[in-house]
């Protein structure tokens, strides 16, 4: 993208008269092939350096074709409008062809998340559909000028859905890198941050044979952000954010803390209550204070603050005070 852009800018900017160059690159052939290695990738499959080759060979054709026609005036004086039909008419092939490869393929593994690849193959197939009447009418009446609004359109649109992909995959590169995190066994995950004071030697770890060490890892750095105390917080949300399928998730909590996911979620919600509680002066409703714990609504704080701790939070509060 980065070279279509300088492209574009040095030769209407800088060279005006041979904007050509750079509505005849072939880099739209790209983006593809690109998205089907992206996939793949999420898959964890590898792909054979003959298969890429395959679906890069319609790009290396381009590339052929293209120095063909810059350094040859003949060549574009001639067959100008055959080029431009032939190489956005691939193009228009392409972006079609991929995106509903992606949509139909056989998911056989459930952490990938194609919400980012939904917008991008929407960007691909807008695209599509403007450049399909352009080939069109080069094509029954001719071309009378150089498509140069047509490169502007595309690279601007494409540029957003290479970022919406860049930022997707940049944000799980850091969730897979990031150190890994102590896991607690049956702790609530509110004192999670006195480990930076006690020596790790002292903390027992519990290995999870059954779940990966990346997915141990995401999910113990996860839990430590404590986006569990808001009241919107749910097991799907958790899995998205960390594209880790929702069996996982169970397992990790089932294995780790052994009352499963919703009884320790909601555990870890009433030890902060119990926290706030013992302020010497509470400033807040109980409605508030729920809400600040993570439960979505009075009713469903008594009834689980009831089931942890037989009575109920002022009954509980003034126990302990006194």
């Amino acid at each position: 993208m980065l070279i279509d852009v300088s492209l574009m800018f040095l030769f209407t900017e800088v060279f005006p008269g041979k904007e050509y160059v750079s509505t005849a690159a072939p880099f739209g052939l790209t983006f593809g092939p690109f998205l089907f290695w992206i996939y793949r990738i999420l898959e964890g499959k590898s792909i054979r350096k003959d298969k890429l080759l395959l679906h890069f060979f319609p790009f290396f054709l381009g590339v052929v074709s293209y120095i063909a026609f810059l350094s040859s005036p003949i060549f574009r004086a001639d067959f100008a409008s055959d080029y431009y039909i032939i190489l956005y008419g691939a193009m228009c092939i392409s972006w079609v062809s991929y995106p509903i490869f992606v949509l139909t393929a056989r998911k056989e593994t459930a952490d990938i998340n194609l919400g980012v690849f939904k917008y991008t193959m929407i960007v691909l197939l807008i695209l599509t559909s403007f450049m399909l009447p352009f080939v069109w009418e080069i094509y029954s009446g001719g071309m009378q000028e150089e498509p140069l609004m047509t490169g502007v359109i595309v690279i601007g649109a494409m540029l957003s859905g290479v970022s919406l992909i860049y930022w997707y995959m940049l944000g799980r590169f850091r969730n897979v890198s990031a150190p890994l995190p102590v896991v607690i066994e049956s702790a609530p995950v509110s004192n999670l941050h006195l480990l930076e004071d006690e020596s790790r030697e002292e903390v027992e770890t519990k290995q999870l044979p059954d779940v990966t060490d990346e997915y141990n890892r995401k999910i113990a750095e996860y839990l430590m952000l404590e986006r569990y105390f808001d009241p919107s917080f749910k097991l799907e949300q958790m899995a998205q954010d960390l594209n880790i399928p929702k069996s996982f998730i169970s397992l990790y909590f089932t294995q780790v803390h052994a009352d499963g996911f919703v009884k320790t979620i909601n555990s870890w919600r009433i030890a902060k209550a119990c926290e706030m509680l013992m302020a010497e002066e509470l400033d807040m409703s109980m409605e508030e204070l729920a809400f600040a714990c993570g439960f979505n609504s009075r009713a469903s704080f008594y009834r689980n603050f009831s089931l942890e701790k037989g009575c109920s939070p002022m009954a509980y509060r003034e126990k302990k005070l006194s």
